[in-house]
């Protein structure tokens, strides 16, 4: 089997991202779902469950990515703001093709969990140095 990453370092940063977003993941799909049975438009509950979640998960991005401070959050709104665009046409366009809300958005997030890893390593995160682990 050949390891994908095979830097320990990024492989160990890998595993805390991968852990964070599970929690990240599901604290936002509730939010959602929350919000979708509290009664609210399928775009809101998508905006609302984001907006949700942004906080808490810069904080434990931040830590999988080694960053303190805000100063990356500019880059962070930018990165989700254009998630939670892509989430609500591709909610739409599911809803559209018959899919019901809750399994449209669990697709999506299965969709959008690697586009969002790279954003933030690339774009938000780029020049953290690497974790001591």
């Amino acid at each position: 089997m050949k390891i994908l990453i095979s830097n320990p370092v990024e492989r160990a940063r890998f595993l805390r991202f991968l852990i964070a977003g599970a929690v990240n993941t599901c604290f936002g799909y509730f939010a959602f779902a929350f919000f979708i049975w509290v009664g609210l438009h399928n775009d809101v509950a998508v905006a609302c469950g984001m907006l949700a979640g942004i906080a808490f998960n810069f904080g434990t991005f931040s830590r999988v990515f080694a960053s303190n401070g805000l100063r990356r959050l500019p880059a962070f709104l930018l990165v989700y703001g254009t998630l939670l665009l892509a989430n609500i046409f591709m909610l739409r366009a599911l809803i559209a093709a018959g899919f019901g809300p809750y399994l449209g958005q669990a697709i999506i997030v299965a969709l959008l969990t690697p586009v969002s890893f790279n954003a933030l390593k690339r774009l938000v995160f780029a020049s953290t140095p690497e974790p001591v682990t």
